[in-house]
């Protein structure tokens, strides 16, 4: 199965035959954001619409009515209308789409004009620009031949998807332009009998250009880390690794130690005033995907740090102690903190250090009730290398392991929890992200017999 970003789906407004398993079959087939846009529907109705498709895939659907479903149900996330807009000043807006963010919900809108863009680009994580080509679905909707997005694009890295008359001939075109992505609806729902088979062929049409198009402009990724002379963890690992994925990674120090990759002496923690100096510089020249964060000296350190991305995704890799045995943290303080946290990523020893359950599975239950856990198999006793994705206190994914390795890595939980912050960036749902971070830390694992692993991405 291919699963992509590039497209996105729009339900039809109206009611389709059969349309949930046309929706699981999108699914099934790699759909990775699918828009549910029912005007016309009340809050039963859109609950008894999603009760017929399978709970794991909630998180890949972004609702246009009735946002309060999507943070008690633990959907993917919001679009928001124009109709919604019109309701709220400029501070309103921003304020909800903080609030969204902080629920760890994916917030959308779709834009006309550049005046709005230049609103909306710097608050959400995907924007709708149409009509790019004549609409299919709307007869006399025809193309803005004035929409230059390469211009909107100059001070603003917020992805651009294409909406309005999409079929696989002219994606070409709409990447060539300057789009990221395409949404689609006409195409699709005109002819719903076929709609597997086109959707392929949508697939097949985006991934073509962009083998020939390198992306202009990366999203920015920041790593909150502690620095490693061996460069195998921290900071050094982090940037590796978000090269390699093609994002741009920015850094902040709070720690310097000494170590190698074998062996850890000591460590000089960095003052917080000096980490929220560094934080505060980045924020005024850049627009901050996702952050990920490392090695801290104590909680509040957390604390302020999301304060201070208030509405970012942030990934919080917990170091308890190093792999030479040194212990940074006996006890985790403050479950609360983690309600601004979009995932944490403890391995079985570190989860039970922060919730002390009779199992890590338990462990891991009770903590996804305040953020999203990625639940390392790294030293499980059985299924070991598989890990766990917990939401909401109910495990949504599983991702075994596909290389097996006999040689450990110095870092190895650096890179993948960077990998992740990087794939969150370029769009990917957590589940997709998790899944290729996962694959991109056992390419890592497996690419030499030394205790410093290799970086790259095929």
């Amino acid at each position: 199965m291919k699963s992509t970003t590039n497209v996105i789906v729009l339900s039809s407004p109206t009611s389709v035959e059969e349309e949930h398993a046309k929706v699981i079959q999108l699914f099934e087939a790699g759909l990775e954001r699918f828009h549910l846009r029912k005007p016309n529907f009340s809050d039963v109705d859109y609950a008894q619409w999603l009760a017929q498709i399978p709970n794991f895939y909630w998180n890949r659907i972004v609702l246009h009515h009735h946002y309060h479903l999507a943070e008690q149900l633990g959907l993917g996330g919001i679009h928001l209308t124009e109709q919604a807009r019109k309701n709220w000043t400029r501070a309103m807006l921003e304020a909800q789409i903080r609030n969204f963010k902080a629920e760890g919900l994916l917030v959308s809108a779709a834009v006309h004009q550049r005046n709005d863009f230049e609103v909306l680009g710097h608050l959400c994580d995907y924007v709708l620009v149409g009509p790019v080509f004549d609409s299919i679905s709307k007869p006399n909707h025809y193309a803005n031949e004035n929409l230059n997005v390469q211009l909107w694009k100059e001070d603003n890295t917020c992805p651009l998807i294409a909406l309005g008359g999409i079929t696989p001939q002219n994606i070409p075109l709409a990447v060539k332009k300057g789009f990221d992505g395409v949404a689609v609806l006409g195409y699709l729902w005109q002819k719903p009998s076929h709609l597997i088979a086109q959707f392929k062929q949508l697939q097949d049409a985006f991934d073509k250009p962009f083998t020939a198009l390198p992306r202009q402009h990366r999203p920015y990724v920041l790593t909150i880390a502690g620095h490693d002379p061996s460069a195998g963890a921290g900071l050094s690992a982090d940037l590796k690794t978000m090269e390699q994925l093609q994002v741009y990674g920015l850094s902040v120090c709070t720690a310097l130690t000494v170590q190698n990759d074998r062996d850890f002496e000591a460590v000089e923690w960095v003052s917080q005033v000096s980490i929220l100096q560094q934080i505060r510089i980045l924020q005024q020249r850049f627009n901050i995907a996702v952050v990920k964060v490392g090695l801290i000296e104590n909680w509040e350190t957390l604390k302020h740090i999301t304060e201070a991305f208030e509405g970012t995704p942030i990934i919080f890799d917990p170091i308890l102690k190093a792999s030479a045995g040194f212990e940074f943290h006996q006890q985790f303080e403050a479950l609360t903190l983690l309600k601004g946290i979009t995932l944490i990523t403890p391995n079985s020893e570190e989860i039970l250090k922060i919730v002390p359950e009779p199992s890590p599975e338990l462990a891991a239950q009770v903590l996804s009730y305040h953020c999203a856990v990625l639940l390392k198999g790294g030293h499980r006793a059985q299924n070991i290398g598989e890990d766990e994705l917990w939401q909401h206190g109910q495990c949504i994914a599983r991702f075994p392991a596909e290389q097996k390795s006999d040689w450990e890595k110095h870092g190895s939980g650096c890179v993948l929890s960077a990998a992740i912050a990087s794939e969150l960036a370029k769009g990917s749902t957590l589940i997709l992200a998790c899944q290729k971070a996962k694959h991109y830390v056992e390419q890592f694992l497996t690419s030499n017999v030394s205790l410093l692993g290799y970086h790259f991405s095929d």
